[in-house]
């Protein structure tokens, strides 16, 4: 048997479909920290700022719960993008005990910037591929992820009820207090997909 056939087979060689999307997964993730080194922004706050950047303001509580964080992470990363002057904080005028969250004009500037680093990528990755290409590219990775979402949801071990029961222990043990902020801060939705997020390519960023 020859020795390079086999292993490019099982995955060593990197020739597997998984192997090459995760290739690609992490190039993205290595641009994507050279890109926000030099406007000096961590990945874990882009998620915060594009949806305010989608939604003009915001209270704490529906960031929270958008993004599938707890109130306490999202309390943490809101002070440092206030330190920075990246969002302001407004009086709601329906209710004025609370505040919303709103980005400055700096923040809507690094928003800005955010979408072109991303729409950077898409074009580099995209040079050598025609429209009609991109088309069927895309089209046909949707239909690896839903079937790989639908093996692992039906097949693999009620691995997708136990990863939603994680999540449920996490926040049992932490409450809204877990300094990683990886889990929903209540009890995941009916339908709720523990696999994606809701940018998904900045998805295990923060």
């Amino acid at each position: 048997m020859d020795r390079n056939n086999f292993f490019n087979r099982f995955g060593n060689g990197r020739n597997t479909t998984a192997d090459l999307i995760s290739s690609i997964h992490i190039n993205y993730h290595f641009y994507l920290m050279g890109e926000l080194s030099q406007i000096s922004i961590n990945p874990h706050q882009i998620p915060l700022i594009q949806y305010l950047n989608e939604n003009e303001k915001a209270s704490q509580d529906e960031v929270a719960d958008f993004l599938f964080l707890s109130k306490g992470t999202v309390a943490k990363i809101l002070r440092k993008l206030e330190d920075e002057g990246i969002i302001e904080r407004e009086v709601n005028q329906e209710n004025r005990r609370k505040n919303d969250v709103v980005l400055s004009e700096k923040g809507k500037e690094l928003a800005t910037k955010i979408e072109k680093i991303d729409e950077k990528w898409q074009n580099e990755i995209y040079k050598d591929l025609s429209k009609e290409e991109v088309e069927k590219v895309e089209e046909a990775i949707k239909k690896m992820v839903k079937n790989s979402e639908e093996i692992i949801k039906n097949e693999n071990y009620d691995i997708w009820e136990k990863r939603r029961e994680k999540f449920q222990d996490l926040h049992e043990k932490y409450g809204n207090d877990d300094p990683r902020g990886n889990f929903p801060h209540h009890n995941p939705p009916e339908g709720f997909n523990p696999f994606h997020h809701p940018f998904p390519r900045f998805r295990g960023r923060f």
